[in-house]
């Protein structure tokens, strides 16, 4: 950073596996720091690009529904796009495993089924394998089954696809 700074770099984007490791260098370096993603932290950078894809379908984004899916307690993208969902006036509906529960995250938790049925947006998370420190409890098709979109569902006459519950 250093080397960067001396040559007259204004801005770093920094990702690395380590939580918050951008906070160290901010305090140690003149140059701006953008976070790009720190372990099972942040990911802004994935959140705004979140954004900008709600934004060119939906224009606005108050009142709009969005549901996160998934692998929430390892998921820096769920963190992200949580944080900066609400603040732009969206219900955010949280869904996924138990055991993969986040309690630090802004939302509410419904089932799967009923956050599909809610959402205007829904965003799938992966599995975070290289961050669980124990094994699945379940198989992995089983967690597709619970929690994959795997329903049929069909297109209203506005062109908005409506996914069908499991339940049906």
């Amino acid at each position: 950073m250093r080397t960067l700074e001396a040559i007259g770099v204004k801005a770093a984007v920094i990702r690395h596996k380590q939580d918050g490791y951008y906070r160290e260098l901010m305090d140690r370096v003149g140059v701006s720091i953008l976070n790009a993603g720190d372990g099972s932290g942040d990911h802004p950078t994935q959140a705004l690009l979140d954004l900008l894809t709600i934004r060119q379908e939906f224009i606005l984004f108050q009142g709009l529904t969005i549901a996160i899916i998934g692998d929430l307690r390892h998921s820096r993208v769920a963190r992200s796009d949580a944080k900066l969902f609400s603040r732009f006036g969206c219900r955010v509906i949280l869904s996924g495993p138990p055991e993969w529960k986040n309690d630090g995250l802004q939302g509410e938790y419904a089932p799967v089924d009923e956050a599909v049925r809610a959402a205007d947006v829904i965003i799938m998370l992966r599995i975070q394998h290289e961050r669980h420190a124990h094994s699945m409890m379940m198989t992995k098709e089983e967690y597709h089954s619970c929690y994959g979109l795997t329903g049929t569902g069909q297109t209203d006459e506005t062109g908005k696809y409506h996914y069908a519950s499991r339940a049906n």
